[in-house]
């Protein structure tokens, strides 16, 4: 959570126009100025900015004549801080460089361009008693054009990458005969669990046995999954609290991302049943992680995250460590 905050605020000072470089050396100057008696000679005759005014031989670095700009500052500094903390975190998004500056950096850049936007239409006798710098334009210009092209060219290149390196973007597979399931026993499956308001989930094979998750949106910790056998289905009921249909931290992303902030989650989090020693089996959550090989493009596949769907224990292992009982892992 702490990297979260730290990226929100790192993005929310960006989108205002503190970082402009004219602001900074004029609130330099001011504060330096406000301790001596007389300004420098460059400044005597000229040297109107922000922060400072001429007074009788002396400047003062008067914040009440500029509370119009750090109002409106300050304001756009929360409104993207509180968006980008819900992105990284809710979304459960990788802690990384390359998450900051291409997945959100055109969020930065676009609220920087309209920052500015506003302060050019408020600075015509509006609202603030100064207009804007020499300079200033500028360089809230480039900016924000600087952290648009880096965000839309990384993300076009890496669309590129994957296109022409498809095939490194199939992640891990363990799947040797499809589920098969007549059409009337679906019917009568569906017909049965949709009465409590369930739904069936995608299929997997399990000692020639096919295995049906059971899930529901908004999940009130109780479900299970359906286990087919010569076409007579039998509902096995279970209390998964740690599942993709719950929300904020019951949800496996949110537990795998706070263990692993900074690898990438390939695919989606697949069902799957480990077998234990009472003939009964465990509910997990299984996923792929790594991270990517060029920009956010390509794929380095480095292991498998599992969640247990009851407890919430958080485990891993390498890519040629996979048990047998994991299969049809999702892409």
């Amino acid at each position: 959570m702490t990297t979260v905050i730290i990226m929100a605020l790192i993005g929310g000072l960006l989108s205002t126009l503190f970082v402009n470089i004219h602001f900074i050396r004029q609130f330099i100057k001011g504060l330096r100025l406000c301790f001596v008696k007389t300004p420098p000679d460059s400044e005597k005759d000229s040297g109107r900015g922000y922060g400072h005014r001429k007074k009788e031989g002396k400047f003062d670095f008067e914040f009440d004549e500029f509370a119009p700009f750090l109002i409106t500052q300050i304001i756009i500094f929360i409104i993207v801080f509180v968006i980008l903390l819900c992105w990284y975190y809710f979304a459960a998004a990788d802690r990384t460089v390359s998450q900051f500056l291409i997945s959100t950096g055109w969020l930065i850049g676009l609220a920087h361009l309209i920052n500015w936007l506003i302060v050019a239409v408020l600075a015509e006798g509006f609202w603030f008693e100064h207009g804007t710098p020499k300079g200033f334009t500028c360089c809230a210009v480039i900016i924000s054009l600087a952290l648009l092209v880096i965000s839309w060219g990384g993300g076009i290149a890496g669309s590129c990458y994957n296109y022409s390196h498809q095939q490194e973007t199939t992640t891990f597979l363990q799947e040797e005969n499809v589920p098969v399931v007549s059409v009337d026993t679906l019917k009568t499956l569906e017909s049965e669990v949709l009465i409590d308001g369930y739904q069936l989930g995608s299929a997997i094979n399990r000692n020639g046995k096919v295995v049906i998750p059971l899930s529901r949106e908004e999940n009130v910790n109780f479900a299970g999954y359906v286990m087919i056998q010569n076409n007579e289905p039998t509902i096995i009921k279970k209390d998964l609290r740690y599942t993709p249909y719950h929300n904020s931290t019951c949800h496996p992303s949110m537990v795998a991302r706070e263990i692993m902030p900074t690898k990438i989650f390939f695919g989606n989090w697949s069902f799957q049943l480990k077998p234990i020693e009472n003939g009964e089996d465990e509910v997990y959550y299984v996923c792929t992680y790594g991270t990517f090989k060029w920009l956010r493009a390509g794929r380095n596949i480095e292991g498998m995250m599992f969640i247990n769907a009851e407890t919430g224990d958080f485990s891993t292992c390498s890519i040629n460590e996979v048990p047998a009982w994991v299969n049809g892992v999702s892409q």
